[in-house]
């Protein structure tokens, strides 16, 4: 309870209880990394689809290779289930 001089017993549950209920609340270095990082998942996303492509299609006319296996180039077996659930 809050019996006592200083009632610290009240401070100390009302900051347990509200990390618990709430969470912790972020620094605002950390919240503005983390927007930032979400405003830019998009263009992340598509730079690194094309990156593979290229890489699949770079590997897949080498000589040396015997064979790739990746979904986005057109002759893999998967490619248009590829092409219906990530246009």
């Amino acid at each position: 309870g809050t019996k006592g001089k200083t009632g610290m017993a009240f401070a100390i549950a009302a900051r347990a209880l509200g990390l618990r209920d709430v969470g912790c609340s972020l620094a605002p270095t950390a919240s503005f990394l983390i927007s930032t990082g979400i405003d830019t998942l998009p263009l992340r996303v598509d730079r690194h689809c094309s990156n593979a492509m290229a890489v699949a299609q770079f590997l897949k006319g080498h000589p040396q290779v015997a064979s790739v296996s990746y979904a986005g180039l057109p002759d893999h077996p998967n490619h248009a289930l590829i092409k219906q659930y990530c246009p």
